[in-house]
């Protein structure tokens, strides 16, 4: 009986380490999972310039795992808005 516990006790220990938690950022869409051990985040960020035209985007994803960084695959763009055809260029 005491084992069966014990391994009962495991089983939910290590499904709350590994159960993810949805969160939803305000920054144009960001969305994260965060559990104990490791966060997923899908990073869709819109930043707005002087005027209130979008002048950044930054998209990608960001895994960490015991905090370490171990993905980061963001790329930003950015809008040009000096010319009418509001080109995107990428650094």
């Amino acid at each position: 009986m005491k084992k069966k516990l014990l391994v009962l006790f495991i089983v939910v220990f290590v499904f709350a380490l590994l159960f993810p938690v949805r969160g939803k950022s305000s920054d144009g869409g960001s969305i994260s999972y965060r559990a104990v051990l490791y966060e997923v985040k899908l990073v869709h960020r819109q930043e707005l310039g002087p005027y209130g035209e979008p002048s950044r985007l930054t998209k990608g994803t960001i895994v960490k795992i015991l905090g370490f960084e171990i993905v980061n695959n963001t790329k930003t763009e950015y809008i040009d808005e000096s010319s009418s055809e509001k080109s995107i260029t990428s650094q």
